[in-house]
């Protein structure tokens, strides 16, 4: 009984001993090390001296009892122990905090050297040669993005209201048809009707939509609006003034200013290039309706009669033709930022600032088609080796490990969609119809598909300054089959690419290659053994073909590619969100 006594004991002295230690842990973080060597602290051997609470039928344990000394020697050594496992853990601290530092020091210092010299700071370029206002300047400096404070319109508010009650009215009705029907049993597409169905039978779903007839739709007066007075009146201002152009830049988020007349001298330059464009009567889209029309007739036998609807009952209108300017190409406005150093810059009419084409319409006359044909045309991607999807998908990709002796590269296409060939894409798209048969329904035939690209290719007509313009070469720019499009070309020549690589390098590396090369849309990523030269794979990519050139950057430690920035430290790779210096977020 005394013995068993004694083991209680012994635990909880053994229970009260370690919070000590972890008292003296604590004390020593926050106070240092000195205190405790010189302080007389009560030691193992002291503390069991102290008498201890006699139970009755038990016998007193020796303080020179075996039992005792057992104890003593293994507080002490737990004591020690402790001591040299915490001087191991800020070893190893110290050691991840000195790792780190180099790190981030390696990070900063190729940050510095990847930065380029026309990296766009301010806010608001005025290109004009008007002057503006403080205000003015203010209110432009929040950005294109930034919305006023809107005014309730009771009336815009009813409205939706009432067709989000016919949208779930409609649902409620026609999702068990969808169930029972099979994939192939469903058209791809098809016009929305204006039928008003009637109430429900679902008496929950009725009383969702009466309470959200019964929402007061009146507008809150004492929303406080996020303009002052001096930036309404700035506003006004701006819209007024029929002489200034205001649009975002191509990079860097900046607001630009431009006289009306040296935007539209820079966009007329632009467009007087007869290799991508030319003039056109403003009779072409309906000609392309037409087109269209026997198109369908034609070769689209296996279409559904929704399908014919929508793609052939619509309204259109021709789509518009705009430019953003490349601000951080200017030699001229990247002086200036260097000399003026402000986040409102003055550069009255620079001559060396180039512009990014781009043509918007929702609903042009082939957008219909070309949306269609993008449903079809898209699972094809899934099966391109190097295809992603976005950031998540390219996380995926990412090993873990990798050799130490490798770069981190990337690779981008120039100016890829203005540069791909029609007779290119047509015969990328057919290869990969006829190499997987089974990705589409077989009542679309390849005739139907390839005409249809054609017309979308040949025919995008646009509109600037009240004249009217065909595309001419290349990917038919804002219609909605363009990435589908884009990703297939390029997917059909690293079909090549990696035949090439077979029988320059090796099979070892064309494996290696087609599992780890990664590409959205232009943007391509490889972790490449420095055995192999990147520029001299870079001049192998560039034999692929002429119109398809590609350029590329190299790096040991860290490589952006998309919103992720890729680290390697020895073998390792890390990751991390990446904020480009020239998309700035308002």
């Amino acid at each position: 009984m005394w013995f068993d006594e004694g083991q209680k004991q012994e635990e909880k002295s053994k229970t009260i001993w370690q919070g000590k230690l972890n008292w003296l842990n604590e004390y020593e973080n926050n106070f240092g090390s000195e205190v405790f060597v010189k302080s007389n602290i009560t030691t193992p051997s002291n503390r069991l001296q102290k008498p201890r609470k006699r139970v009755e039928g038990s016998a007193r344990i020796s303080n020179s009892s075996p039992q005792n000394e057992h104890y003593r020697s293994e507080i002490t050594g737990l004591w020690w122990r402790e001591r040299k496992r915490k001087k191991q853990r800020q070893n190893v601290q110290e050691r991840a905090k000195s790792d780190d530092s180099k790190q981030r020091r390696n990070i900063q210092e190729n940050a510095r050297i990847n930065q380029t010299d026309n990296q766009v700071n301010p806010k608001v370029i005025n290109l004009s040669t008007i002057d503006l206002s403080n205000n003015e300047v203010n209110l432009l400096s929040k950005g294109l993005k930034f919305t006023p404070t809107p005014n309730g319109n009771k009336a815009e508010h009813q409205t939706d209201i009432k067709e989000f009650c016919r949208k779930l009215r409609l649902s409620e009705i026609f999702h068990k048809d969808e169930e029972a029907q099979t994939t192939e049993d469903m058209p791809l597409v098809r016009n929305k009707t204006g039928w008003n169905p009637p109430k429900s039978k679902d008496k929950v779903l009725e009383e969702v939509i009466q309470s959200l007839k019964e929402y007061p739709t009146d507008s809150n007066a004492s929303i406080k609006g996020n303009l002052s007075k001096n930036s309404k009146t700035a506003l006004k201002t701006l819209l007024d003034n029929t002489s200034l152009i205001i649009k975002e830049a191509d990079k860097g988020g900046a607001v630009v200013c431009m006289d009306k007349k040296y935007y539209r001298d820079k966009i007329l330059e632009m467009l007087s290039d007869t290799s991508y464009y030319e003039s056109i009567d403003e009779h072409a889209d309906s000609r392309t309706q037409r087109l269209i029309h026997d198109t369908i007739n034609k070769y689209g036998k296996g279409l559904m009669k929704e399908e014919k609807d929508y793609l052939l009952n619509f309204e259109y209108t021709t789509s518009y033709f705009y430019g953003l300017p490349k601000i951080h190409k200017s030699k001229i406005i990247a002086d200036e930022l260097k000399k003026q150093n402000s986040e409102y810059i003055k550069v009255p009419i620079p001559d060396d600032v180039p512009f990014r084409p781009i043509v918007g319409g929702p609903n042009s006359v082939t957008q219909r088609l070309s949306h269609f044909l993008d449903i079809i045309l898209k699972p094809f991607c899934e099966e391109v080796p190097s295809f992603i999807r976005d950031d998540l998908d390219f996380l995926n990709y990412l090993p873990e490990q990798v050799e130490e002796n490798s770069t981190l590269v990337t690779f981008d296409v120039i100016s890829l969609y203005t540069n791909i060939p029609h007779d290119l894409g047509l015969e990328a798209v057919r290869f990969w119809i006829e190499k997987i048969p089974g990705k589409i329904e077989t009542r679309f035939k390849i005739a139907f598909i390839l005409k249809s690209l054609q017309i979308i290719l040949q025919n995008n007509v646009f509109y600037f300054d009240g004249r009217f313009y065909v595309q001419k070469k290349g990917t038919a720019m804002g219609t909605r089959v363009a990435p589908t499009y884009a990703t297939l070309v390029l997917g059909y020549l690293e079909e090549t690419l990696y035949n090439n690589i077979k029988h320059r390098y090796s099979s070892e590396f064309a494996s290696y290659l087609r599992l780890n090369w990664k590409r959205f849309l232009d943007d391509c990523f490889l972790i490449l053994n420095k055995k192999i030269n990147a520029l001299e794979f870079l001049q192998e990519l560039n034999k692929l073909h002429p119109s398809i050139q590609f350029t590329c950057s190299e790096n040991d430690v860290i490589m952006p590619s998309l919103d992720i920035l890729v680290k390697k430290s020895g073998n390792s790779i890390k990751t991390d969100m990446y904020c480009n210096a020239d998309a700035r977020v308002y």
